[in-house]
């Protein structure tokens, strides 16, 4: 019995599809320098790779997407709200923000319920005489199952918690944030003040 339940737990490890994901925390990454007078930024690309989350950094790669962390410093005597009072540009044009409902549903693990055909895998043990057959797939989807979808809700209140664009940044006050970007790549972000 303690030989099956080792072997069910390598079994586990090995064949497991779904990846754990990591939170970001943009108070934590190195940005440069940031730029500008009345409203300083700074951003730091790269994040979900930055973070290991390897799995959901090929998802950005392939919806053209990009979740950029950014440091925000108001230099003004007024309040600034992100959404209501800052203007996106990359190569002199502006650009959009994506909502979080469509970074969401296209940066996760996709197609949950397939971990459950490792349900089908049994281990054929002979014994003597017999042969005795154990479900070791049930453990293995069940596993992949749990990870993935609560991996997802991990990526999906990480980026609500600290999207940019709910942000308020008092007069003398930095905030950080991510932000999704369609297509940004490595141009340049501009950052101005309505």
């Amino acid at each position: 019995m303690k030989n099956l339940f080792l072997l069910t737990l390598v079994t586990l490890l090995i064949s497991s599809c779904a990846s754990f994901y990591k939170p970001i925390d943009p108070h934590n990454m190195n940005y440069d320098s940031l730029e500008g007078r009345g409203l300083a930024y700074a951003d730091k690309r790269n994040v979900l790779t930055l973070t290991g989350n390897i799995r959901y950094a090929k998802k950005e790669d392939k919806y053209d997407i990009n979740i950029v962390s950014v440091k925000i410093q108001n230099n003004t005597n007024e309040t600034i709200s992100v959404k209501e009072d800052v203007i996106f540009f990359v190569d002199g044009r502006e650009v959009y923000p994506l909502e979080n409902y469509v970074v969401e549903s296209k940066i996760k693990q996709r197609n949950i319920g397939l971990y459950a055909l490792y349900s089908l895998l049994f281990l054929n043990i002979s014994d003597g005489g017999g042969q005795r057959s154990y479900p070791i797939g049930v453990p293995i989807a069940v596993g992949n199952i749990g990870v993935a979808a609560s991996s997802n809700a991990k990526f999906r209140n990480n980026f609500a918690a600290d999207n940019l664009l709910n942000k308020i940044v008092k007069p003398g006050q930095t905030v950080y944030g991510l932000v999704a970007f369609r297509d940004l790549y490595s141009r340049k972000l501009e950052l101005q003040l309505r």
